[in-house]
């Protein structure tokens, strides 16, 4: 499977709330650095996906100049709605190893 289809399936699960299957596409590792808060760890994960809804507009991933899989998107949080990329680093075994997410 691509970086491509991993971070797709990872969009479709984290939609869908199916934390299984989402926690498999992750290392244990994983780091998620949203907008300067970091979470790290799948425990941490976790508690941050259960309470940060994946709610909004998403467009589907793309590959950027750095090799880095990047998502743009729209969230509506603290009632405006925001410009936010998420860019997706992988480890050695194909996992989502590290997930930025940055206002733009």
């Amino acid at each position: 499977m691509t970086h491509l289809e991993i971070v797709t399936n990872y969009i479709t699960y984290r939609k869908a709330e199916n934390y299984d299957s989402l926690l498999a596409c992750l290392s244990d590792n994983i780091e998620i650095n949203s907008v300067g808060t970091i979470h790290s760890g799948k425990d941490e994960v976790l508690k941050y996906f259960e309470a940060n809804k994946a709610e909004g507009e998403w467009n589907p991933p793309e590959t950027s100049d750095m090799g880095d899989i990047t998502v743009d998107g729209k969230v509506y949080k603290y009632f405006m709605w925001w410009n936010v990329q998420a860019i997706f680093q992988f480890d050695s075994n194909d996992k989502i190893q590290k997930i930025t997410i940055i206002k733009k």
